[in-house]
This record gives structure tokens, sequence and C-alpha cells, in this order.
């Protein structure tokens, strides 16, 4: 925990639950199934992972021991892989880059004597990152606030084998969780904007403004390949 206390991570904790509060009301009528697929993967290893904290408080060992010395290694190595952000950045970005990067850059510099072709399962592409995206985030968030949940039952706040107490994990976790429905948000702002009736009414983004001026850079950009 911070030498400031609780309070860095009670602030982050209160962010955490209005950006969660805020993205799911706007996204409730439109991507049910998507909010759904969240929780159930937050609950999912929720559960889990809360009923492992307790049973590490009970037979007092590392979360890494609670199967026994022999599953050590295992444990250490898996909850490393499920709880690794910045691997995971890594992985999605070298993924997305492979796939749609050269692409993209083909379709500006071809663009520009129009020759440009409509780069080819760039939603697809887009749709397997995010999910993956989605998936871990919200998976790390269940881990982290399962531990704390499982810390306050056991009446051991300040109980921190890996370096975190509950405060730190309800923090951690709210921060994965507001940033799993904040990929969500922004999926659907670049690709659903147009078929979504409640932010077309609103006119946000200036939608309106963008479609004209982006279909008219796709004709400039094809203008000789169409043909």
């Amino acid at each position: 925990m911070s030498d400031f206390g609780v309070y860095p991570d009670l602030a982050v904790i209160a962010s955490g639950l209005l950006a969660v509060g805020g993205i799911i009301f706007l996204l409730r009528k439109s991507h049910p199934q998507e909010i759904y697929m969240t929780w159930y993967v937050f609950s999912l290893f929720f559960l889990v992972f809360g009923a492992i904290t307790i049973l590490t408080i009970k037979s007092r060992v590392e979360l890494t021991d609670v199967f026994g010395p022999s599953q050590a290694h295992l444990l250490k190595t898996l909850y490393g892989y499920l709880t690794d952000y910045e691997g995971e950045m890594v992985l999605v970005a070298v993924f997305f880059g492979i796939a749609v990067a050269p692409q993209l850059v083909t379709y500006v510099l071809s663009g520009l004597s129009g020759s440009a072709k409509t780069p080819k399962y760039v939603r697809q592409v887009t749709d397997l990152a995010t999910l993956s995206l989605l998936k871990f985030l919200a998976g790390a968030a269940g881990i982290f606030i399962g531990q704390g949940v499982g810390k306050f039952t056991m009446g051991q706040t300040d109980y921190n084998p890996l370096g975190q107490d509950m405060y730190d994990n309800f923090a951690f976790g709210l921060l994965m969780l507001s940033q799993a429905f904040s990929v969500l948000i922004m999926h659907v702002i670049f690709f659903d904007l147009r078929d979504n009736a409640y932010f077309r009414k609103r006119e946000l983004l200036g939608w309106k403004l963008l479609t004209p001026s982006a279909k008219k850079v796709h004709a400039f950009f094809t203008r000789h390949s169409l043909k």
C-alpha cells in the first residue's frame, strides 16, 4: 500500500466505479450481450480466486503454494500469465500490427495515386483483438477483486503475500474493469456508431460530418482502381 495510506486506492476505486457504471448505462440497451460476456469472465475469475484466497489465508500459505509445493511453479506461471498487463498489450499490438498495419499503410500510399483497395478483414481482426483484450482485462479484474473480497471475508485486510493488500486489490481490479468497459465503448464508437440509434440521435463526435468526409477520402484514394 502507498505511504499515503488508503486514500489513493480509494480514489481509484471511486473513479473505477463511476467509469464502469457510466459506460454500462450508455451501452445497456445497444450492447447487452457484450456487457453480459464481460461480467461472465469477471465472475468466473472472481469466484475462483476469491475461493483460493480464502483457502490460502486459512492454510497460512502463499497463494502459489495453496495446492502444495509441487504445483507452486505452475500456479505462479499461470497467475503471472493471467495478470501480465504489459504482456497482453504487446501480444494484442503485435497481432493487430501484423494483420492490419501493412494494409493500412498500403492503402494510404497507393491511395495517393488513386490505386488503393479497401483493406480486408480489418473489422474481423479488430473484433478478435478487442475480444482478447476485453477478456484479459475482465479476468484480471476478477482475480484482483476476488482476492480483495477473500481478504475482507477473512478479516485480513492487510494480508499481502504478493505485495498487495485488500485496498490495492480493489484498486487494481476496478482499474482493470474500467479499462475493460472503456475498450468496449471505444470499439462501439469506432465501428458501431453509424448503426447505434442512441449515439446517432445525439450526433456524438460529429458523426454526420465525419462520415461524408471519410467517403470523399475513400473515393479519392480508389478513383482509378474502381474503374
